[in-house]
């Protein structure tokens, strides 16, 4: 709104937050954070093993790519687990 000012993270009444920071450059990616968003079918911000399963890849590399073992892949798991397999 004109003769307001907002720092950078503060929410603008009627407009989205913004997306979460990172410091991992993986997860800035517009193209992974897209497909993860295609896996997570809930919404939730995580991949479980049912959504995983649609995918053969992703489903046979789940336990490798849960590095954290809880269950499930988060974003920058899921990104890590993406630059790991082109190398």
């Amino acid at each position: 709104m004109p003769g307001q000012s907002t720092t950078p993270n503060q929410q603008v009444p009627g407009q989205s937050p913004p997306p979460p920071q990172s410091s991992s450059p993986a997860t800035n990616s517009t193209t992974t954070r897209g497909t993860f968003r295609s896996f997570d079918d809930d919404g939730d911000g995580r991949i479980s093993r049912t959504e995983a399963s649609g995918d053969d890849v992703l489903g046979r590399g789940f336990a490798q790519a849960d590095s954290n073992g809880d269950g499930y892949i988060d974003n920058e798991e899921y990104a890590r687990s993406r630059n790991s397999s082109r190398q």
